[in-house]
């Protein structure tokens, strides 16, 4: 239904699709393939919900008994290779640091809050002498040099 991350709350939109093959080895299964879904999340920027397309591969192997050597192992028991945990750990592994909707996002107006994606803000902006970029203000007006 959702995964949380980071602080960030992910609600599926879409089905979880796996797809792969496995390899035994007499012991231990090897399982290769790929993971698909859409998550419903929050842009960094803007703050506004969008539908994040996720995919990645994976390349895992399954055991019996625990491994100190081999901590990133999983475990089965019998014939049943339970995917569930190893999908979870690939999604949460594979999210992106910082959700944007678009590369092209604006974001927020820093003064008055409006989202620059949907229109201009109409607030003085006015960086003051102790702001900490206050030095890179030449950087905005036009008689620039370079």
């Amino acid at each position: 239904d959702s995964i949380e991350f980071n602080g960030d709350i992910y609600r599926f939109v879409a089905p979880i699709k796996v797809m792969g093959t496995y390899q035994y080895t007499g012991e231990n299964f090897f399982v290769k393939g790929s993971i698909a879904t859409e998550l419903e999340a929050v842009c960094y920027r803007c703050l506004e919900p969008f539908i994040l397309i996720f995919q990645t591969e994976f390349d895992e192997e399954f055991a019996q008994t625990n491994d100190e050597e081999n901590p990133d192992r999983y475990l089965y028991v019998g014939k049943i290779i339970p995917l569930d945990e190893m999908i979870k750990d690939n999604i949460l592994l594979n999210l992106p640091m910082k959700n944007i909707c678009q590369a092209e996002c604006k974001g927020l107006c820093e003064n008055c809050g409006v989202n620059l994606n949907k229109g201009q803000c109409h607030c003085h902006k006015e960086i003051k002498e102790d702001h900490p970029f206050a030095a890179l203000r030449f950087l905005l007006s036009d008689d620039k040099e370079v």
